[in-house]
């Protein structure tokens, strides 16, 4: 199953080592420590983290709700890269958006993909190049966690010295998914991946350098999700392209188990019919959501009542709003969103808002 993140990671894999030579170990990079910082903040999403851990609401819901909604056109732009880059990457990210696809990706001008700026308007997607390694916030959380002048997506070093074929591919169709709202494929609730794994090395060696990541960490990123009633789940695809190619050294049967998988790609079937049906369920995420929300105390309620009114809105009303609001630590105020221009954004929409909300 394609889920949700929370945090995105990439895997850069060093060639398949046996037990006894597990080094270098492999570099798996989180969010960048700002937007950790941000996450870590946001009072809502602890609200909701809350309830996770007591059981009383699915991830599955949380993360789904954060989706895009069905019919949008999400707006790319790029911090830089040259015209042959930018065009490059976009004709590969289209392929999520094949006619019958629940959302859109809108780059401008296909040849001359849009830079992110002043004079391009505000993008739900910001590429850039300046972190280390390959990330992509997820859904909504682009509008979150980052504004106008902040990347969304990392690709490290496109602009410089892109990977080859069929890397850069795979790169750009895995970023996007995630920026569409899939979580990695291990975690699927319903694949063996878990009882696969070879935990005892997977925690030696993110325990350690590069890494240096906690077991609660380590075990956010690599362990399955639970599986709650009423959740989305598709069977486990081995061809997906959310699915990393781990060393085969982190499983106990190596290459032969089943959910070890050489790089995929492409965009496998799997991938387009979950994005469908994720998309076409959100709605029944939401409404969860809100009966959870119904029993939360007066104060946590409020403002987690506020968090789902700004999910259920529209791309670019959504993107709006959250440029109309910086504190990170304050929630999404209703009276905010009550404000949002009717029609869709054009270049004083941005300006119109500020100077109604500051009325």
């Amino acid at each position: 199953m394609k889920k949700l993140l929370l945090t995105a990671f990439a895997f850069w894999s060093s060639a398949a080592l046996a037990e006894d030579q597990i080094s270098p170990s492999p570099f798996i990079e989180a969010l960048p420590d700002d937007i950790e910082r941000r996450i870590a903040a946001d009072s809502v999403r602890s609200i909701f983290d809350a309830g996770l851990q007591n059981g009383n609401v699915s991830e599955q819901f949380i993360q789904r709700s954060n989706m895009w909604s069905l019919g949008d056109t999400l707006r790319v732009c790029f911090f830089g890269g040259t015209q042959g880059l930018r065009a490059r990457i976009a004709k590969v990210a289209l392929s999520w958006t094949q006619p019958g696809a629940p959302v859109k990706l809108d780059f401008g001008n296909l040849n001359d993909p849009r830079i992110c700026g002043s004079g391009s308007g505000i993008s739900h997607i910001r590429i850039g190049y300046s972190y280390r390694g390959y990330w992509s916030l997820v859904g909504r959380d682009s509008l979150v966690y980052a504004d106008q002048y902040q990347q969304s997506m990392n690709l490290q070093r496109f602009d410089s010295t892109p990977p080859s074929s069929p890397e850069f591919e795979r790169i750009v169709l895995h970023e996007f998914g995630h920026a569409l709202g899939f979580q990695h494929e291990h975690q699927n609730p319903l694949s063996s991946c878990e009882e696969e794994f070879n935990w005892d090395i997977i925690y030696r060696e993110l325990r350690g350098a590069p890494n240096f990541w906690d077991d609660d960490k380590i075990n956010h990123n690599l362990r399955r999700m639970p599986y709650y009633s009423g959740d989305f789940a598709s069977t486990f695809d081995r061809t997906s392209i959310m699915l990393y190619t781990f060393p085969e050294y982190y499983y106990r049967m190596g290459i032969a188990s089943k959910c070890y998988s050489p790089a995929n790609d492409v965009i496998s079937a799997g991938d387009r019919a979950a994005l469908s049906a994720a998309y076409s369920q959100r709605p029944a995420s939401i409404n969860a959501l809100t009966e959870f929300a119904k029993a939360l105390p007066p104060q946590d309620r409020s403002a987690a009542f506020d968090r789902i009114e700004f999910w259920k809105l529209q791309s670019d009303a959504a993107l709006v709003v959250s440029e109309g609001r910086k504190d990170i630590e304050k929630p999404l105020f209703a009276s905010t969103i009550k404000k949002l221009p009717k029609t869709a954004i054009d270049q004083n929409a941005l300006d119109n808002f500020y100077t109604e909300r500051n009325k």
